[in-house]
């Protein structure tokens, strides 16, 4: 740990060290990549394709550590586009938030569509206590034949309430947490820009072909 001090103003204020720094940046960026995966599962705006090595590698030559950016190759409606995250920190300062658009460029460069994103919005309100919500359902279990059962009635009657949903799982001990689990893995989708509540509407995740 550092014992460096700034004295400057006369207070014993202490420096965090690089290895300090480095932790707390790959835990925010932990956070953050969890948080973007829930998002993604649960917003019926998007299909999760998978990780974007490629856009990875080019950031990597750009000088961005593994932890800097949060990386994800998503379908928006009928286009396919790489989110890339950068935390604020990259955007508050004059040469980071350059470094950022020199990478975008390269990008697009690469032939890689890409939505640069700063990390401020996964915070944003209904999106973060959305995102909270449906995480805090994770660890429920859910059986294939619920799961099903919800996919069906879904089938029947698109556009349906969490509540209606739920009633169709009431022997499950919690069905309305069953229904967010269903939300947090994508088999089911909702508008994440609206509060979540037991009338919040929902329909099937059609997994593009």
């Amino acid at each position: 740990m550092s014992n460096n001090l700034c004295l400057a103003t006369g207070q014993t204020t202490r420096v965090p060290n690089t290895e300090e720094r480095t932790r707390r940046h790959k835990r925010e960026h932990k956070k953050a990549a969890a948080m973007t995966a829930q998002i993604i599962a649960a917003d019926d705006r998007f299909t999760e394709v998978g990780a974007d090595e490629a856009v990875m590698r080019i950031a990597l030559r750009a000088g961005f550590r593994p932890h800097d950016l949060v990386i994800a190759r998503v379908r928006l409606w009928h286009t396919t586009v790489t989110a890339v995250i950068a935390p604020p920190r990259f955007w508050h300062r004059d040469g980071e938030r350059a470094r950022l658009f020199l990478l975008k460029r390269q990008l697009r460069q690469a032939g890689v569509r890409c939505l640069l994103i700063s990390g401020v919005h996964l915070k944003r309100q209904p999106q973060l206590d959305n995102a909270r919500l449906i995480a805090s359902a994770a660890r429920i279990p859910v059986s294939a034949t619920e799961r099903m059962a919800v996919e069906l009635f879904l089938t029947r009657e698109p556009s349906s309430s969490i509540e209606e949903c739920a009633r169709i799982i009431c022997h499950h001990p919690d069905p309305f947490g069953a229904i967010l689990r269903l939300l947090g893995d994508g088999s089911v989708r909702i508008r994440m820009n609206e509060p979540i509540t037991p009338f919040s509407l929902i329909d099937r995740h059609y997994w593009p072909a």
